[in-house]
């Protein structure tokens, strides 16, 4: 709930703080709730979970990384950093982030 409620007033609300009870109905049931159950439970460490977001999403990312890079190798090193980037923001069981940045470290992780 806390994530719905930051979602309504950032993205439905800051325009018209205002809105119908109809309005922001309409909003939350257009929400991918089943993303946003992936998402939590990568968080929490599910591997599994981890791994359908990666099947799920992996031509997404893919895609947008060709998209932005000038060849195929620049575009699979983009893949894999975001695909690094997005594992480390896993929260440890002290509900800090599991990523090296949380620990002091450089940068993501590499894989």
């Amino acid at each position: 709930m806390p994530r719905i409620r930051a979602a309504v007033d950032k993205y439905l609300l800051k325009d018209d703080e205002n809105a119908s009870f109809e309005a922001i109905t309409g909003f939350i049931e257009k929400l991918q709730a089943d993303d946003l159950c992936l998402i939590v439970a990568c968080e929490q460490g599910n591997q599994k979970a981890w791994s359908d977001l990666v099947r799920r999403f992996s031509m997404t990312v893919r895609s947008a990384a060709r998209s932005a890079s000038s060849n195929e190798e620049g575009a699979e090193d983009l893949t894999q950093s975001i695909w690094a980037e997005l594992y480390g923001l896993r929260v440890r069981e002290d509900g800090r982030p599991a990523g090296r940045l949380a620990e002091g470290g450089g940068g993501a992780a590499r894989h």
